[in-house]
């Protein structure tokens, strides 16, 4: 339903810009409210006088879309259908492309699903675990207010149609879960009615001298988002959307429940008998017992730096406060069909295709009337000659006055060239449109091969790219605006991360903190890939390339395109590990750990070191942290170090992957130089020599130099006796002369 004003309340009347800014009022002030009401009115009706013309257009547009084409706007009844007798009369038809092409349009926008990636800023392990939190939160926002199901399709088919599209993204303190605080007072009064106490600790007394007692649930609330379509939103004149320092929005409330928000400004609500423009009549209808709500946003500016937000109606201010967000934009997301240099507002694809539609129709519905009228035979007889009722309906008997026999007559059909220029007509709002066969099933005649039909589909969608960038860009901004708001209103008490989060990451929960939703994050929109939404045929799909291409995907790959990453039965202890040692670092930075970070005997601990070496490696640990961290380090590293030994003396295979370790060991220098990394087994072979274990054997058994610090060091060569000297000795026998033969 729309909720602006009919126009001929407006008619007659002459209407002027406000020559004085509403910041030079002091709106703080009571006394002040009556001229920033008149300001606030006066703003309104010069908005609604300058769009009368655009919306009527898109009102005739919606109308179109419904298929309302050769009605009156005022009815849905047909007053060409009015009279006693219908059998004259030949109902024309619509063949309704403009909503064929809307819906056509929409759906290729909402295909496919963009990926928001909220990515930190720098390689911290608090950053990192608060942009995913982030992602998991919008994530969540986004499940619980259906964006992806409703929103998003409500946002891409009401841009087509009307031209433009509002995404409100507001506070709603009646949404979320109940507010722990009120869950522990409803268990401490057992049922009875809940006190309403000040900081204090004191219940809170009216001025009347009665206790006040809370008496609604109390949630923690939440994002909330609202669609507005073009028609209830009222822009300030300016030649650029992001120079549009403010907007309103006007909405019919009943008046009873408009009360019961605003009780102290409950004898100034009035009721109004207003008309509205009722969508689903066509036609302007009188709202009883309502009253047009108004809500005045400003966002905080150069020239008001607090921003304001008035809620107000004909006959008095109901709200006046402060921006209730920080962030400097409106508090609305704008998506447009087509823009055009030097205006303000889009327009719809509507205003390029709907004359060709109209006459694509009038020929179909000429085509039926000549098909109707002059493809039967028809008696041409003197009036009176004949019983008509013998020879057939009355389209097919033609009654003539004068001296002429009867006549059995038949026409010519309807030539071909109509035809072809109706389907000249279809292809070319098809191609202003952006919308051709391929997309719609209807393949250029004589082509049949897949590659040329998807070389078509693909030069279709680079025809429409400036429009999925704009919805991308969209995306992007409800992101973000999303994420501003929540910093906004989130509180640590609330205990909301831990169940959105989930046990899957109980770690996160430990370490986010609601002050994180404050950070800079690189906010991206990926587009997710195009495998079918069907979990049949993704299962398929994804079988049939890992049989195709067994090198290009892994199983986990695979899993995680099947969307059952997230299952605890596909994630492996290495992930678990990582995630721990990880944690554990963030623990040992920080000063004031009292925490135990003793290692244990089951953990993963080549992960573990490898986790907390990497970090040790790092600028920040080298140059930036102090002695008492780096020490707890070490000797965090050092009892994995020794665990690992001991681990090495059990397992000849672990003690193969410490041997690969290049800097292992780093602190358990003094025991590991003496300790064999294998156990003790029998005596290898000399055909079947192990690396390791001849490399030590030899070190061990090298002497020590003591003016090299004692370490063992190479046997000196010395040069070999001659033969004389090895046979004096006895090392060779004696050698006897030659005899001849």
């Amino acid at each position: 339903m729309d909720v602006a004003y009919s126009f001929d309340d407006l008619s007659g009347q002459s209407y002027q810009h406000q020559t004085r800014p509403i910041y030079e009022y002091d709106l703080d002030d009571p006394k002040n409210d009556k001229d920033v009401l008149t300001w606030l009115k006066n703003e309104r009706d010069y908005i609604l006088s300058q769009e009368e013309d655009r919306f009527r257009v898109m009102r005739r547009n919606m109308a179109l879309f419904k298929g309302i084409q050769y009605q009156e706007m005022e009815t849905r009844i047909d007053a060409r259908d009015r009279g006693s007798d219908r059998s004259q009369f030949i109902r024309k038809i619509v063949a309704n492309h403009l909503f064929d092409l809307t819906m056509n349009r929409a759906s290729r926008l909402v295909k496919f699903r963009p990926a928001v990636a909220i990515l930190p800023t720098n390689d911290e392990l608090e950053d990192k675990i608060a942009a995913k939190s982030c992602k998991m939160l919008l994530d969540h926002i986004w499940y619980e207010n259906d964006f992806e199901g409703v929103i998003q399709t409500q946002l891409a088919k009401y841009a087509q149609i009307m031209g433009e599209v509002y995404l409100f993204v507001l506070w709603d303190e009646k949404k979320g879960d109940l507010s722990p605080a009120y869950v522990e007072a409803k268990k401490k009064y057992k049922g009875d009615r809940i006190p309403m106490l000040d900081e204090n600790g004191q219940q809170v007394i009216d001025p009347q001298g009665n206790k006040i007692f809370v008496d609604e649930l109390v949630r923690i609330g939440d994002v909330d988002y609202k669609v507005m379509m073009a028609t209830d939103v009222l822009v300030q004149r300016k030649q650029k959307w992001d120079e549009v320092d403010y907007c309103f929005t006007i909405e019919p409330v009943s008046t009873d429940i408009l009360r019961m928000q605003y009780p102290k400004k409950a004898a100034q609500i009035k009721d109004q008998d207003v008309q509205i423009w009722d969508y689903e009549k066509m036609q302007l209808v009188s709202s009883r017992r309502h009253t047009m709500k108004f809500t005045f946003w400003h966002r905080r500016s150069p020239y008001m730096e607090t921003g304001r937000k008035i809620v107000f109606t004909n006959d008095a201010i109901l709200e006046n406060e402060e921006y209730p967000f920080s962030h400097t934009e409106l508090p609305c997301i704008r998506f447009t069909d087509i823009d055009l240099p030097g205006e303000l507002h889009g327009i719809s694809f509507f205003e390029q295709v709907k004359g060709l539609t109209g006459t694509y129709n009038n020929l179909t519905n000429m085509i039926i009337r000549n098909i109707v009228m002059v493809s039967h035979p028809k008696w041409m007889v003197p009036a009176g000659s004949v019983a008509l009722d013998r020879l057939g309906n009355d389209i097919t008997i033609v009654q003539y006055k004068g001296p002429q026999p009867p006549v059995l007559a038949t026409s010519q059909s309807i030539p071909s060239d109509v035809f072809q220029f109706r389907d000249k007509l279809k292809e070319e709002f098809q191609q202003i449109s952006g919308v051709f066969g391929v997309s719609r099933g209807e393949p250029p005649p004589g082509i049949k091969a897949g590659v040329a039909l998807q070389f078509l589909s693909e030069q279709e969608s680079e025809r429409y790219n400036e429009l999925v960038l704009k919805w991308n860009e969209v995306i992007r901004q409800t992101a973000e605006m999303t994420i501003k708001v929540a910093s906004d209103y989130y509180d640590q008490s609330d205990k909301r991360m831990v169940r959105i989060l989930g046990k899957n990451n109980e770690y996160m929960v430990e370490f986010f903190k609601v002050s994180a939703l404050e950070k800079d994050y690189d906010i991206r929109v990926q587009n997710s890939s195009a495998l079918p939404k069907s979990v049949a045929a993704r299962t398929q799909t994804l079988l049939d390339l890992a049989q195709q291409f067994p090198d290009q995907f892994t199983g986990e790959q695979v899993i995680e395109m099947l969307d059952l990453a997230q299952s605890d039965k596909f994630v492996d202890a290495a992930t678990v590990s990582v995630r721990t040692a990880e944690a554990e670092n963030e623990k040992l930075y920080e000063v004031e750990n009292e925490e135990q970070m003793t290692p244990e005997d089951y953990e993963n601990h080549i992960l573990h070191w490898k986790i907390h070496t990497r970090q040790m490696q790092e600028f920040r640990f080298k140059y930036k942290t102090e002695e008492i961290i780096k020490q707890r380090f070490k000797d965090h590293v050092l009892a994995h170090e020794m665990l690992m030994m001991d681990q090495a003396k059990k397992n000849p295979a672990f003690a193969q992957k410490l041997a690969s370790l290049e800097l292992f060991p780093m602190f358990y220098v003094d025991q590991a130089a003496t300790m064999s990394m294998t156990p003790e087994a029998p005596p290898v072979q000399p055909s079947q020599p192990v690396p390791s274990q001849i490399a030590q054997t030899l070190m061990q058994q090298l002497p020590a130099n003591p003016m090299t610090g004692g370490e063992p060091q190479a046997l000196t060569n010395e040069p070999p006796p001659n033969l004389e000297a090895q046979a004096a000795g006895g090392a060779i026998p004696p050698v006897e002369p030659t005899k001849g033969i």
